[in-house]
């Protein structure tokens, strides 16, 4: 019995795993940058170091925006030339995952127009996108947040810090 692989949704969700993981590291890299000011700003006696910190935020932010753009398009290009032939594109990733496997193309099997393609192709990458600028936007907006007036807050939580 051949196994039937719906592609769109096994190709969403490789592509959706590796972008947690670029998620995750811009994410983290705000975060430490947050947590850098504020330290810089209590070992400093300066809270203006967490406005500041809002200011490399945004950096972060455009950054991944930039980057949201080069990876769609590498993911975009993947898509497509997997859904041109589903079949071949089972073959290389199986070959690469169990080189000691071999695997057999269905001459059966079906291929996508291409106009299925590019519409499936498209919906996934505006999911993708969607997904992304999700992340890109609360990052920019708090740290513009924290850019114009991180220190004011900065000097409320140092007040209950230190009495």
């Amino acid at each position: 019995m051949p196994l039937k692989v719906n592609f769109p949704d096994s190709l969403l969700k490789g592509v959706r795993r590796n972008l947690v993981r670029n998620r995750q590291i811009a994410w983290i890299a705000f975060i430490i940058t947050l947590i850098v000011g504020f330290v810089l700003a209590e070992i400093w006696d300066d809270v203006t170091q967490f406005a500041r910190a809002g200011s490399i935020g945004v950096i972060i932010g455009i950054a991944f925006a930039r980057w949201r753009f080069l990876v769609l398009k590498r993911e975009e290009r993947k898509l497509e030339r997997a859904l041109r032939n589903p079949q071949q594109w089972l073959e290389e990733a199986t070959r690469r995952q169990f080189p000691s496997l071999t695997v057999k193309a269905d001459s059966n099997s079906e291929t996508l127009s291409s106009d299925e393609v590019r519409t499936t192709v498209e919906g996934l990458i505006a999911d993708l996108d969607k997904m992304m600028f999700g992340d890109e936007a609360a990052i920019v907006i708090i740290s513009t947040l924290i850019w114009g007036y991180g220190d004011l807050l900065a000097q409320k939580i140092t007040c209950l810090l230190h009495g």
